[in-house]
């Protein structure tokens, strides 16, 4: 804990050093004292943050950026770097004050939209007589540089205060802050171009339609939460059903990321699965409870009861159109990879979908390593075992090496590291599992 605050110390002492440096820097560039175009660009500042759109993971939507590049072109990139500081204003409203965090917050504004001033000029950036053809390589430019600088930083901060890995995250925050810092851009050359023909009027006439915009979107957002909220709640009432529920999903979920991150999957697909994993076990709120917890071999018809969850958890949630891939890895997530006893289709090879294969072998993990009513847990050793003997059949044999190789480096397991060599794990008596080793 004390290192991870001196490592939070150093950043923020060295960004307020370079951002504090280069702010002064551009003090002799283009400057344009209008009093009354601050205190509205100021008080934009303010209220883009005050009303912010939160986005899952802690993702927030403004239209600060796009006041930056709009104040840079209007006052240059010294006074844009301090109206910026309005937005520190606005997050203070809405969140508790933190010594660090608002040094560091005042120091990256600084820099962020200082330098990213001065890469609009240097690249040839106009701020009279705006020609969009003209200033089209500066803006793209500007955007990146600010882009880069911002999710680095804040990636770096993330990284060391939660424990996780810069590159994943930082690729996450560039993937999906791209596409609204190049849209952004343009709209902020829009703005200026607007201020400097028709003055504050324009500006305010430009602002009321992004207004009505948030809006909508906050609307969605809310709509798609709310969903969220009532799929959750019955993934609740799952656990409060089966005890083994409770743990398992997010186990799985968690080897489930595991998998995806050793196979360098993109973020949003990983997220995807790990929501997938989360809820891959609703379908069972539809089978008798007596059945779930049966401490002796089922009958028939209780398997073919058993079978029917992955078709019930993926009807539950194709009704919420954004679960729809969520769904879609929950329906065939108990397909064999060779196509024999899976089920609710068998499905084959990579007629499977990715998803629902790496969702196999992490249920199967945890299925086994856990007590059951009608068995107790394999050791770890023996559920790897069981996982290479049944690689080419019920498993995709590459999500089967990537788990392992991935458990080996995370060091979650005891027996991972020690795990022999992939040709050498396996299992000498190579035939199929008898039964399916999760349900």
């Amino acid at each position: 804990m004390q290192q991870q605050k001196r490592q939070i110390h150093l950043i923020t002492f060295l960004v307020a050093i370079v951002g504090f440096g280069v702010w002064w820097y551009t003090r002799n560039y283009y400057l344009n004292v209008d009093l009354a175009g601050i205190i509205l660009f100021s008080i934009l500042h303010i209220l883009s943050e005050v009303f912010s759109v939160q986005l899952p993971k802690d993702g927030v939507v403004s239209i600060g950026f796009a006041l930056d590049i709009a104040a840079i072109i209007i006052f240059g990139p010294f006074l844009a770097a301090l109206l910026s500081l309005g937005g520190i204003i606005g997050k203070l409203l809405t969140t508790s004050f933190q010594t660090i965090k608002f040094v560091f917050n005042v120091s990256l504004f600084l820099l962020t939209t200082s330098l990213a001033g001065l890469i609009y000029y240097w690249f040839g950036g106009s701020n009279i007589n705006l020609l969009l053809t003209h200033d089209l390589v500066p803006l793209v430019v500007t955007a990146l540089v600010y882009l880069l600088i911002n999710a680095s930083l804040l990636t770096a901060i993330v990284a060391v205060a939660n424990g996780v890995d810069f590159a994943t995250t930082w690729r996450a925050n560039v993937r999906w802050a791209l596409p609204s810092f190049l849209a952004l851009a343009p709209l902020g050359y829009l703005l200026a171009t607007v201020y400097i023909i028709m003055g504050i009027p324009g500006a305010i006439l430009l602002i009321i339609p992004l207004l009505l915009a948030r809006f909508s979107f906050n609307q969605y957002i809310e709509t798609k939460s709310a969903h969220l909220s009532v799929v959750q709640a019955l993934a609740t009432a799952l656990e409060a059903k089966d005890s083994y529920t409770k743990g398992h999903s997010d186990r799985v979920a968690e080897y489930s990321a595991l998998i995806c991150r050793q196979l360098e999957l993109p973020e949003d697909f990983t997220e995807d699965l790990i929501q997938a994993a989360r809820m891959h076990d609703i379908g069972k709120i539809g089978v008798p409870e007596e059945i779930l917890n049966k401490p002796g071999q089922l009958t028939g018809n209780e398997y073919e009861l058993i079978k029917g969850h992955p078709r019930i958890g993926s009807n539950i949630l194709e009704q919420v159109q954004f679960l729809n891939t969520v769904s879609t890895i929950i329906r065939y997530h108990h397909e064999w990879y060779n196509g024999g006893k899976g089920y609710p289709q068998e499905l084959q090879g990579e007629a499977i979908p990715l998803g629902a294969r790496i969702l196999m072998v992490a249920d199967s993990f945890d299925a086994m390593t856990t007590d059951r009513p009608y068995r107790s847990a394999l050791s770890e050793v023996e559920a790897l075992a069981q996982l290479v003997q049944g690689s080419g059949s019920q498993f995709d044999p590459t999500i089967v090496k990537a788990f392992i190789t991935a458990l080996k480096e995370a060091n979650l397991s005891s027996v991972a590291g020690s795990a022999r060599n992939w040709v050498n794990h396996r299992v000498a008596a190579a035939g199929e599992p008898q039964e399916p080793v999760a349900n």
